[in-house]
């Protein structure tokens, strides 16, 4: 198969599950989507993250330079942020229901900013109650 073939592909299903993932987890209440959305935002995180691998080892396979490298190793760095980002610091609003990413991506937010509700982390294991 051809890389551009390969590129569109990915961008497609990227595309489509973050189409069906936003047409689904509106209609949820506040508390199933504290659960639900660290697991699904780590199933779409799974989905994507070959992407990046992909291209990083193509990088390091076609030229085996010290730029090709660097830029590997950039590439999965970004991965980390975004997985960190998107999974473990997103919150939840349990008043307004609303997604709150984080302002930085090492630090989540404490209050939400429509309704100025305090938010505590999302459950990536746990029951729905």
């Amino acid at each position: 198969m051809s890389t551009v073939f390969m590129e569109f592909w990915g961008l497609g299903v990227f595309i489509v599950l973050a189409l069906v993932f936003q047409l689904y987890f509106r209609r949820l209440d506040p508390k199933i989507q504290q659960v639900w959305f660290p697991r699904m935002s780590l199933f779409v995180m799974i989905l994507i993250s070959p992407i990046f691998v992909l291209t990083a080892i193509h990088l390091l396979i076609q030229s085996f330079t010290w730029v090709s490298l660097l830029i590997a190793i950039f590439l999965l760095g970004f991965l980390a942020l975004i997985v960190n980002a998107t999974v473990f610091q997103t919150r939840i609003c349990e008043g307004c229901s609303k997604l709150v990413q984080p302002p930085y991506f090492f630090k989540a937010a404490a209050y939400c900013p429509r309704c100025g509700l305090g938010l505590s982390p999302a459950k990536l294991y746990g029951r729905v109650s």
